[in-house]
């Protein structure tokens, strides 16, 4: 949209950002609450990586990790501490002893009730009175990496992604793992952790990065990259954000049971830990490959020239991107020629058998005139 004058039209005419978007509208992407975001961000991470090993034929094991972060600990990765009166004689002109006396008074009360409050708290995975609870979820996995420089757009940039096209895949618009970054980067504040490589690299890539929600661009705060000694590859995302556990523990763990079923080549292994320090909260299951067969993977389907004939859009597109294929080729348009074949039926119909061109099969079909079929009796 091109620059507004000042002075000149409607003065409430606004424009968003995807992230913008996005960010006010998170019950489109399943981000609608704190236990459903955590349980979205889980699924998100975990099909992202099952899309990323199947890409390169390899079999997927995808290791998850939920733990959770006491209060304390979160205020530590934001730099928030509590500071104690180290000279109290600073405050000896400002504070008289009997308002020092209720001052400390207060002070050993509100440290009794939050002692009190954290031991109620601790392990719970939820929320307690109204208090906030964090989740760190880490999902490594064996699949194709990202390149260096495309992970800050990767995972930086709203409806950018690698899985456009008429293909069959578990994700489409580049919008999952970007969600869980604005969801904590709205709760929590904190970036995203990557670590990546890719197959037969010397070097793993290494990020710390966000979202500039208004320029839907990816803030990098710091990325590196550091010897790939153990030759391994794949991703590996961290992130904290606000959850609820104990709500969705049992959709989450029904999750995994199922997706371990419809993908019997995967193996996956969860650990969630509590911050309790009550063994009896943590989790830590393995659902293991029962096969080593994969499918074959999808591939890309061309456009049905009667698909196409309502998209009007569509067809310009296939025409603009025929024109520069067959500039590239030059004189020999032998593969826009052969663009369909037909195989005539018993029945006097036609059927396509094939096309190597899409757009030359539409033209193709646009131009032949229509065949009257003779009705019996008519």
């Amino acid at each position: 949209m091109p620059p507004k004058s000042k002075g000149a039209g409607d003065k409430n005419l606004k424009s968003k950002s995807p992230a913008e978007f996005f960010q006010d509208n998170k019950g489109i992407a399943g981000f609608e609450n704190a236990g459903k975001s955590l349980y979205t961000t889980l699924r998100e991470f975990i099909e992202n990586s099952l899309d990323s090993a199947e890409g390169i034929g390899v079999l997927p094991d995808v290791d998850i990790s939920v733990e959770e972060v006491t209060l304390s600990q979160y205020e530590d990765l934001i730099g928030l501490k509590t500071h104690v009166r180290k000279d109290s004689a600073l405050y000896a002109d400002i504070e008289t002893d009997k308002e020092k006396q209720k001052r400390l008074k207060d002070e050993a009360k509100a440290a009794a009730k939050a002692a009190k409050g954290g031991k109620a708290d601790a392990g719970g995975g939820g929320k307690r009175g109204g208090a906030k609870a964090f989740f760190r979820v880490t999902v490594k996995d064996n699949g194709k990496g990202m390149a260096h420089d495309d992970i800050p757009n990767m995972l930086g940039r709203v409806l950018s992604g690698t899985k456009y096209g008429v293909r069959q895949t578990r994700g489409k618009f580049g919008l999952g793992s970007k969600m869980a970054l604005i969801w904590s980067k709205q709760t929590t504040g904190l970036p995203i952790k990557i670590i990546s490589a890719q197959p037969k690299s010397k070097f793993t890539s290494r990020y710390v990065l966000d979202i500039n929600m208004e320029k839907n661009e990816p803030n990098v705060h710091s990325a590196e990259k550091t010897p790939n000694d153990s030759a391994w590859h794949g991703a590996e995302l961290s992130v904290i954000i606000e959850g609820n556990w104990t709500t969705y523990r049992n959709k989450v763990l029904s999750y995994l049971r199922q997706l371990a079923i419809v993908t019997p080549y995967a193996q996956f292994h969860f650990r969630y830990e509590s911050a309790g320090g009550d063994a009896r909260q943590n989790v830590d299951a393995t659902f293991r490959r029962r096969t080593e067969v994969m499918p074959a993977p999808p591939t890309t389907t061309k456009h049905h020239p009667s698909a196409a004939k309502e998209n009007q859009l569509l067809i310009k597109d296939l025409l603009s991107q025929t024109r520069h294929q067959q500039g590239v080729r030059g004189p020999n348009r032998g593969g826009a020629r052969q663009g369909i074949r037909a195989r005539h039926g018993p029945q006097g119909g036609h059927r396509h058998a094939g096309y190597q061109n899409t757009a030359a099969a539409v033209r193709r079909e646009v131009r032949r005139p229509r065949r009257r079929v003779p009705v019996p009796g008519g």
